[in-house]
């Protein structure tokens, strides 16, 4: 039975940039008034005279999910800045109506002596499982290479029971020898290739390539067409990231990378989902009714079947735009229009500035593993202190906005020793919820009093708890814990995975994970999953396994790309056996 509690009152105000539903707890609703002005705005009133709770009163506001429309969030244009929008385009109806594709598929296979350790076994394992899941209506050829290529057909071979098993037991007569040649692979690999048709080459290797990123780009240019896409695997540590990763944006396709051969098979299954899907050819985006700059991605030559199209930019005006989607389906061309809105003026939710240096970020890494441009470090560090981003250049480092970043007064006079640090004058820095200052080279805990006790803290030796998160930085440091101070030295890596809390923690839509991984990561693979509180499982990625700090962005999706309700969500990384998790607060 509940308890008399009195007059309660309750009121709230509701507004979003994106359509929702809001209800409140069963037993209150009939009680409650609930005026909405539009499908983004709502006004919720309960009151009673004598309030007998016998159950919380919740308020429910959920996004309204309408699939054939786009999903827009802005950050309105100031007088000397332009806007931020986030966009997720709807899947293409007319993809979703096409049969699904007959897959056309050449895979090109190192065998290069590299590939002797462990390696080549695997994948001819992997590779014939693929081939024994085409079906008569597929079409494949298969490339090898090391210091020079051949093909297994001078043309694609119907996928017959027949051809297959011969293809199958060719794969697995492979020997390991020479070095590797990427020009000459993708030299055969295209050759006779018909440029309009759809058509996939999966590059698998375990190498490095002398030969300049450009250069392979223009080869390809010079056989390439509309139809043909380039899927990278990499397969181990030694594998140039850079190259493979450039050489799959440049070439409509993707790119992946796997640290155990065990991992081979399951990228391969799902490079074929990918294959089957109808496409989208030379899509694109036009904005009517502003102007847009700084998009990410800029272009999304190919969309498929089932697949939304997400993307960042900056605008000049808001107001309610048209945005135009064209491309081509089966040679016929598909054009569709969607009116949103992008805000004027008014709130809006701070991370959308931060999600699209996120993007821009992620390009500018890209464009800086094809080139090695230094600039681009620089922008690179630019963006993450002035947006609070984890980046390459900033590690896990994210300052808050009352925190100076490298501001310029002298040191404080030391000894030589790590001693108390006046504050007024010495350089700080937030790391963790706690601020240090800089002194000799070691950064120096606040809480930190001359006399205390200091242990010296190596990755040899156990850390004290809650040193990890510090240990994955890579600097230099002292930290109290317990009226205890310990040294950690650069390079302490810790010695289990650390997942760290994901910021911004509540989110929506996106969030980014940190983690730091220990000495030995390498050899395992590292995983991070996200479930609900029921146990369900809502996402599933391979994520970065080298030593050191990491990061990994959750879109608020699951693993088939539907947005998930409002909740907590278990965040669990795993290496190899083990464990880590962390609680994660999605609020639409």
């Amino acid at each position: 039975m509940g308890v008399e509690v009195g007059l309660f009152e309750f009121s709230a105000e509701v507004a979003s940039q994106i359509p929702f539903d809001v209800g409140i707890t069963d037993l209150y609703a009939r009680l409650s008034q609930i005026d909405r002005q539009d499908d983004r705005h709502a006004t919720v009133r309960y009151a009673d005279e004598v309030w007998s709770p016998t159950e919380d009163l919740t308020l429910r506001v959920e996004e309204r999910v309408i699939l054939a429309e786009p999903r827009l969030l802005s950050f309105p244009p100031t007088e000397s800045t332009m806007g931020y929008y986030v966009m997720w385009m709807p899947p293409v109806p007319e993809l979703l109506e096409a049969a699904p594709l007959a897959r056309s598929v050449t895979f090109v296979v190192d065998n290069s002596g590299s590939m002797r350790v462990g390696r080549l076994e695997p994948l001819k394992n992997a590779l014939a499982d693929m081939l024994q899941a085409l079906v008569p209506v597929d079409r494949f050829n298969i490339v090898w290479f090391s210091s020079t290529a051949q093909a297994y057909s001078p043309e694609l071979l119907a996928a017959t029971p027949e051809a297959i098993d011969e293809a199958a037991s060719f794969v697995r007569l492979l020997s390991a020898g020479g070095s590797t040649n990427f020009e000459a692979a993708l030299q055969v690999a295209y050759a006779g290739l018909d440029p309009d048709q759809p058509h996939s080459v999966v590059f698998l290797t375990d190498g490095q390539t002398n030969t300049p990123v450009e250069r392979l780009n223009d080869l390809i240019a010079e056989m390439d067409g509309p139809g043909i896409r380039l899927f990278t695997i990499g397969v181990g540590l030694g594998v140039n990231r850079g190259i493979l990763s450039a050489l799959a944006a440049g070439n409509r396709g993707k790119s992946r990378f796997v640290t155990t051969e065990e991992r081979l098979e399951e990228e391969l299954r799902l490079l074929f989902d990918e294959f089957s899907r109808p496409v989208l050819l030379s899509t694109s985006l036009v904005f009517e009714g502003t102007r847009v700059l700084d998009l990410y991605p800029d272009n999304a030559d190919v969309l498929a079947a089932g697949r939304e199209l997400f993307q960042v930019g900056r605008y000049s005006a808001g107001g309610m735009v048209t945005v135009r989607l064209t491309g081509s389906l089966d040679e016929e061309e598909v054009s569709v229009d969607y009116t949103v809105e992008l805000v004027a003026e008014g709130d809006a939710l701070p991370v959308i500035p931060r999600l699209w240096a996120h993007e821009k970020v992620q390009s500018l890494e890209l464009q800086m593993a094809r080139a090695g441009n230094g600039e681009l470090s620089d922008d690179i560090l630019d963006l993450g202190l002035k947006y609070r981003l984890v980046t390459s250049r900033t590690s896990l480092f994210a300052p808050d906005d009352e925190i100076v970043v490298n501001p310029e007064p002298e040191l404080a006079e030391a000894d030589g020793s790590a001693t108390a640090i006046e504050e007024e004058t010495a350089i700080t820095q937030t790391y963790f919820d706690r601020i240090f200052s800089l002194n000799d080279g070691v950064w120096i805990d606040l809480a930190y009093r001359s006399g205390m006790p200091l242990e010296v803290v190596t990755r040899n030796r156990g850390h004290p708890a809650g040193s990890l998160p510090f240990a994955g930085l890579g600097l230099d440091m002292i930290l109290v814990f317990e009226e205890r101070a310990y040294q950690i030295q650069s390079g302490s890596l810790p010695l289990q995975p650390v997942l760290l809390q994901n910021a911004p923690n509540p989110f929506n839509p996106t969030t980014v994970i940190a983690y730091v991984l220990p000495e030995g990561a390498g050899a395992r693979t590292a995983r991070m999953l996200i479930y609900d509180l029921a146990g369900q499982l809502v996402w599933d990625r391979l994520v970065e396994a080298s030593p050191g700090p990491h990061s990994r962005v959750w879109d608020g999706r699951d693993n088939e790309g539907r947005a998930a309700a409002t909740g907590v969500y278990i965040v669990e990384l795993q290496l190899g056996d083990l464990r880590a998790t962390k609680r994660a607060t999605l609020q639409r």
